[in-house]
């Protein structure tokens, strides 16, 4: 019991240390192929804009319509098949929770975002027999 009490208390002041400056992760400049892709696609353009909207609830204490806007936009990057949209969504959320101290939630949340995806294959590739 002890150890689960440490091992819960050191992944909380890490991720606490890791999120205090959430800007760093996930409010980098696009660079061209995101937005061009970004222009082929307005589906990723809506949840790109929904994360942005979802940071700023985050920064004003709004944390449940944060959440909202991070879940609509992490639909959207799922449905799209955008792993770093789906990362970023995750962990943003998992940080309105920790924001708020609901740590089985933010540790919930981040276990999502790093959870192992299965691969996927481009769609142009085609499998080679050995």
């Amino acid at each position: 019991m002890r150890s689960q009490k440490t091992c819960i208390l050191a992944l909380v002041t890490f991720l606490t240390t890791v999120s205090t400056s959430p800007s760093l992760f996930f409010s980098l400049p696009l660079s061209a192929q995101q937005t061009s892709d970004q222009a082929q696609d307005p589906r990723k353009a809506k949840a790109h804009e929904l994360f942005e909207q979802g940071q700023q609830q985050i920064e004003a204490r709004q944390f449940d319509s944060a959440r909202q806007l991070l879940q609509q936009a992490l639909n959207i990057y799922q449905m799209i098949k955008d792993p770093t949209g789906e990362f970023a969504a995750l962990w943003t959320i998992g940080q309105s929770y920790q924001k708020q101290e609901n740590f089985p939630e933010a540790i919930k949340y981040y276990q999502r975002s790093s959870s192992p995806q299965p691969p996927t294959r481009h769609p142009r590739t085609r499998k080679i027999s050995p």
